[in-house]
């Protein structure tokens, strides 16, 4: 018998390996290329523009060798979109002024930007 001790980085599943990755809004929105781990050690993988959070992109034959055949399971990542808790006066306005340039009728919960207009 063989016993597998679990990964801090992958989830196994028979010989496929699912892995969490966090990416930012504007790579989201924009696209980007990010680096992954692998068993084998580090990857690329393309992020197209307008990635949703939790999309999940499969790339062959990075999974786990089976015992018994020549064949290999598949990495599939998973993107989640990681919001910021905490963001510059600058950054604020400017995401304001892009959810405003979208018709988007946004709160703001700064109670000085209505005495400051």
């Amino acid at each position: 018998f063989i016993t597998v001790k679990p990964s801090k980085i992958f989830k196994r599943e028979g010989n496929d390996l699912y892995l969490e990755k966090e990416i930012s809004f504007a790579q989201a929105v924009l696209g980007d290329k990010i680096e992954i781990q692998t068993l084998d050690g580090k990857e690329f993988l393309n992020i197209p523009q307008g990635t949703l959070s939790g999309a999940m992109f499969k790339l062959d034959n990075l999974g786990i060798k089976d015992v018994n055949y020549d064949d290999f399971g598949d990495l599939y990542v998973k993107v989640n979109i990681q919001v910021p808790k905490h963001l510059t006066k600058e950054q604020k306005e400017k995401l304001v002024e892009y959810s405003k340039s979208l018709g988007e009728k946004v709160k703001d919960k700064n109670i000085f930007s209505k005495v400051f207009k």
